[in-house]
């Protein structure tokens, strides 16, 4: 069965009246309805991580943690701020009954990719060097400027990974294929910079008088 095109203009900070956006707000929106692992796919600048912040803020875990991490760092850090090190926790553990969203998922390397599947599977992770198990029930938010199956298919991407966080993939597109949002965002924009001088001013005023 088809998803029906949302009918509001907006999702969190995202906004758009063309039928490509309100079709992703559709799933959007249903993302917010389970606890499922979800993918976000798009371009540099789709606002994917407006979108996975609105998922969070809206869905099922609003009141537990949320943390991102950039996973083209190197490696190393990347072990680290996952899993944890020493005595410093990690994000998974942190995030436990929370949301993690991971930015940039498939630059994550395979053995990491490999101990992810099984965190998230047992839900428990382990901190470097090996450590006691420590709680882990987390929902992941993969952020993605490549299609994630085009890498699996090209042995860049784990297969076990994808399943667990691909159920749900969510596409936004970019502004070339939705111009007849363009006066919304114009206007939207000119409303902000508006805004913006408005408490500028105001506080100006405000300095001046106690001057």
């Amino acid at each position: 069965m088809p998803l029906a095109l949302a009918p509001q203009e907006r999702f969190g900070e995202l906004i758009g009246i063309s039928p490509v956006m309100r079709l992703a707000f559709a799933r959007l929106h249903q993302a917010t309805l389970h606890n499922n692992h979800v993918t976000i796919e798009g371009e540099r600048g789709t606002g994917k991580d407006l979108a996975a912040a609105a998922i969070h803020e809206l869905g099922m875990r609003r009141t537990g943690p949320l943390d991102v991490i950039d996973c083209r760092a190197p490696a190393l850090e990347v072990d680290a701020e996952l899993f944890g090190k020493g005595d410093r926790a990690g994000a998974l553990e942190r995030c436990h009954g929370g949301t993690l969203v991971l930015d940039e998922v498939g630059s994550l390397v395979r053995t990491t990719q490999r101990v992810l599947v099984r965190a998230l599977e047992d839900r428990v992770t382990r901190r470097h060097p090996a450590d006691v198990a420590r709680m882990a029930d987390v929902r992941i938010i993969a952020l993605s400027r490549r299609n994630l199956w085009t890498d699996v298919n090209a042995d860049r991407f784990a297969p076990e990974l994808f399943e667990l966080i691909g159920s749900a993939r969510i596409r936004l597109p970019p502004l070339r294929e939705r111009p007849e949002d363009i006066p919304l965002l114009v206007a939207h924009i000119l409303s902000s910079l508006a805004a913006t001088g408005t408490r500028v001013a105001a506080q100006l005023q405000a300095s001046e008088t106690l001057e």
